[in-house]
């Protein structure tokens, strides 16, 4: 029930992403479409304006300083209109000719490029070159014709537009969607915090079911362990006294049942060390003292199998002696079990770590099931050995890490 509410809770965080970045993406577009539709719309009132100069000399009139009275008023007319800070004439080199509202317009050059366009913070300068005006008129009158009408040179219009109310929509429409960005932002890192609380709290379910489990592990190999105690010592008993007193093939067939009885009694040792509480007893712990003693007991296994224990560095740490005296005897007694007969075992010790690294004959373990209680592909054994590792050394606070292939290394840090 309560993966299926987190799994819907993801799902939902998911769609809520997805779906504003799709509003985000359709807000640009249309962020996009109604800036280029409002400068459009701009431009279409700068080429209205600039139309006013074309056609007859209409242009010319305004340089008539004796009259074009009626055009200048239009022209004035035109610079009322929402938009038009100013009209102007240029000649062909870029000089101001004519100036309705002697606002400075920037620097064009004409002959390079007949018709443009200038932003500027003062607004959006359009001119265009007019068509060259026909001269028949001045020519009919010859030289009494007034200089304005004599006047054929190549005038360029140009129109100043007011860009406050663009730039003020550019503004607001990028605000809004930088908004839109903060918000989108805001649901990915709630998405990612939700992901972490939801991943955090499923580990700590996982540990406390685990936890359980092993407790009741622990409680069910203590009380069986317990009860095949004591009749096991009894029969053992009865077996080595019988052995004592028989001969030939009977103190042989003796013999061997004394030697099952005592590899079943190390098993019940198994069961009761996983199943007892442990208490810890924390004092100076000399690792390399420890390891050369354990690597003593465990001579004979190790020369059956030509198997040399190779010991480098020492270290001291504050640990519960006897206990990492267990961990280190099963850390090596798996090493020695599971390694190949005429290889090395090489154990590493560091004030900061252990590491016991042996070649395995048998890769066929499943990685993630090592160190779990019960789990073993030896023919003998219980399957504990790691498990007490990782208890002692989770009660310590170390951290025991596994690494299997062809070498199988474990290692603490402390």
């Amino acid at each position: 029930m309560e993966k299926t509410f987190t799994n819907r809770l993801k799902k939902i965080l998911i769609l809520a992403v997805v779906l504003n970045l799709f509003i985000i993406v359709m807000q640009g577009l249309n962020t996009k479409k109604t800036i280029q539709n409002s400068k459009n719309s701009l431009i279409l009132i700068g080429k209205t304006a600039l139309s006013s100069f074309e056609g007859g000399r209409r242009a010319q009139l305004l340089l008539n300083p004796e009259g074009g009275q009626r055009f200048r008023t239009f022209v004035d007319m035109i610079g009322e209109n929402s938009g038009v800070l100013s009209l102007y004439l240029f000649d062909q080199s870029g000089e101001v000719l004519f100036n309705s509202k002697e606002i400075t317009p920037p620097q064009i050059s004409p002959i390079e490029l007949p018709h443009g366009m200038v932003e500027t913070d003062a607004g959006m300068l359009l001119y265009q070159t007019l068509p060259p005006p026909r001269p028949m008129m001045g020519r009919m009158m010859g030289q009494n014709a007034p200089r304005w009408m004599q006047d054929d040179r190549n005038l360029v219009a140009g129109v100043m537009l007011d860009t406050t109310e663009y730039k003020n929509m550019v503004r607001t429409e990028v605000i809004f969607l930088a908004w839109m960005f903060f918000l989108e932002l805001i649901l990915i890192a709630v998405y990612v915090y939700t992901a972490r609380m939801i991943r955090v709290q499923t580990e700590q379910s996982k540990r406390l079911s685990a936890a359980e489990h092993e407790a009741e592990l622990g409680k069910m190999s203590r009380v069986m362990a317990h009860e095949l105690k004591n009749p096991l010592s009894s029969v053992k008993g009865l077996m080595e006294f019988s052995a004592k007193k028989l001969e030939g093939d009977l103190k042989d067939i003796s013999d061997r049942c004394v030697e099952e009885l005592s590899r079943l009694d190390r098993i019940i040792n198994d069961y009761l060390a996983y199943g007892k509480d442990i208490t810890l007893n924390v004092k100076d712990t000399d690792l390399k003292a420890v390891s050369e003693n354990i690597a003593k007991l465990l001579e004979i296994d190790a020369d059956e199998k030509d198997i040399a224990v190779k010991l480098e560095g020492s270290g001291q740490i504050k640990a519960d002696t006897e206990k990492m005296k267990q961990v280190i005897f099963n850390l090596m007694l798996n090493a020695i079990q599971g390694a190949p007969a005429n290889s090395e075992i090489q154990m590493t010790i560091s004030e900061k770590s252990i590491i016991i690294k042996n070649e395995v004959s048998d890769t066929s373990f499943e990685t993630e099931n090592l160190g779990k209680p019960f789990y073993t592909t030896k023919t003998v054994g219980t399957g504990l050995g790691l498990a007490i590792v990782k208890r002692i050394c989770k009660l310590h606070s170390f951290d025991v890490k596994i690494d299997a292939g062809k070498v199988f290394s474990v290692q603490i840090n402390f």
